[in-house]
């Protein structure tokens, strides 16, 4: 496929993204999106996503909403012409930078056009506007190429288009983890039509107007911890209290629940900190000391939030997971292979959140052909039918409920060590149990 018919329907890319879409519900433990009724019906669309976790964050709106979406990458990884043809099938288009050339800047003026042209074929078209990710929940300063673009299908179109940007906040439970959570949320449209006049009257404050209103539609629909300095002390704050807060008021813990609750607690915590600095000051060190203790005795901080296992209700829970040993251990032959090589491949990755990106690309690709491969050899083994139906479909049940068993034996052993450490250390297990009371009494008092 070339860059010319790339807002065109293609088969082949609709086949490997129904399996894409499979797979990538398969790699969440909860895949939530919420306000997908805001996204303006017969009308060309613009979403655009807030970046914080590579390649992910462009696969959680391709498939938050069905349908084949156009996105942009850096040009310099289409130089190689093979590579060139497989970003165009995977609906790619290039964007250069000034790194890449002042002359090379110029060829942007022939993607905007495509881009134009797959926006008045009413194909979705998808940017992540802060031009690179980082870790971290909080909105970095908008590039102005989201709403520059928007304008000019605008003005191409005599500001009949009826275009509209979606903003798109992700919200991820853990940047790096298979099994973890991922929320999708559809923020209200921005029309932009609205913004003809401003456009004719001064074309650059219109872009950089349409650019603050986007920022300010992203931060409505997304955890924005914005003070650099204080991240670490107000993130770990929010984390900790979140689930305190959640019960204060009575809710399930959903998703949704959830981050409301963060959400407003990052909001209430930046406000104090605009009235007194001095507090965060004061907490960072004792939340720093606590982190660092409990990695230093293998703990995890929602075992120091429960303060006691009973010994009983953990005895019954090893019983019954050691009974469910057998399923394990079939899941996991099965299926470590292609889990494991993606973990191996991606050990040397010096950007950590390449890690789920690269983890997820090369896993559906080693499931997929390991499948097939037992597959094939299924039929050579056994000569029932009904036999292999049932190897078929214990496949993919079996390693997920492999890789579930696994991450349960991981808590089990933090239990354990929990439980052992009140045996023989009580002064650090009461320590620890103190110093997160006095970090709650402190976030208490800033609430």
């Amino acid at each position: 496929m070339s860059r010319y018919n790339i807002k065109k329907f293609s088969l082949g890319y609709e086949l490997l993204y129904l399996t894409a879409d499979l797979f990538h519900r398969l790699y969440y433990r909860r895949f939530k999106v919420i306000n997908r009724q805001k996204i303006p019906k017969n009308s060309p669309v613009i979403f655009a996503v807030n970046h914080q976790n590579a390649l992910m964050d462009a696969l959680a709106v391709l498939f938050a909403v069905y349908g084949q979406k156009v996105f942009m990458a850096r040009a310099d990884i289409f130089r190689k012409k093979w590579t060139a043809r497989l970003l165009y099938f995977l609906k790619i288009l290039p964007v250069y930078r000034i790194r890449d050339g002042f002359h090379s800047v110029d060829q942007n003026k022939e993607i905007f056009k495509e881009v134009i042209s797959v926006l008045e074929h009413k194909r979705p078209f998808c940017i992540l506007p802060e031009g690179n990710h980082l870790g971290e929940k909080r909105l970095r300063p908008l590039q102005k190429g989201a709403a520059r673009m928007a304008l000019l299908a605008e003005e191409a179109n005599d500001f009949k288009l009826d275009l509209f940007i979606v903003p798109v906040g992700l919200d991820y439970s853990n940047y790096f983890s298979a099994g973890s959570d991922l929320l999708v949320i559809f923020g209200d449209p921005i029309a932009v039509a609205s913004y003809h006049e401003q456009y004719i009257e001064n074309p650059l404050l219109a872009i950089s107007q349409l650019r603050d209103d986007l920022a300010g539609g992203l931060r409505k629909i997304m955890i924005d911890i914005n003070r650099c300095e204080h991240y670490n002390t107000i993130y770990s704050a929010v984390e900790m209290y979140g689930p305190i807060e959640l019960r204060r008021q009575n809710l399930r813990n959903t998703l949704v629940n959830s981050f409301r609750v963060k959400k407003q607690l990052s909001v209430d915590l930046l406000n104090h900190l605009g009235k007194n600095v001095t507090a965060f000051i004061t907490l960072q060190p004792v939340v720093d000391s606590y982190h660092k203790k409990i990695i230093e005795n293998g703990i995890k901080d929602w075992l120091v939030a429960r303060k006691s296992i009973n010994p009983a209700s953990f005895f019954i829970e090893s019983f019954i997971t050691l009974l469910l040993l057998p399923v394990h251990l079939y899941g996991m032959i099965l299926n470590y292979l292609p889990y494991g090589l993606p973990i191996y491949l991606a050990r040397n990755i010096k950007d950590r959140h390449f890690l789920s990106s690269i983890r997820f690309v090369t896993g559906m690709l080693f499931f997929i052909a390991w499948y097939l491969i037992l597959i094939i050899a299924s039929f050579f083994f056994f000569d029932n039918i009904i036999l292999n139906v049932i190897f078929i479909i214990s496949l993919p049940l079996t390693g997920l409920f492999s890789f579930y068993y696994y991450r349960h034996l991981l808590k089990l052993r933090g239990k354990f060590r929990w439980i052992m450490l009140r045996k023989r250390s009580r002064a650090v297990y009461d320590g620890l149990i103190k110093m997160r009371n006095d970090i709650i009494l402190k976030i208490e008092e800033m609430l």
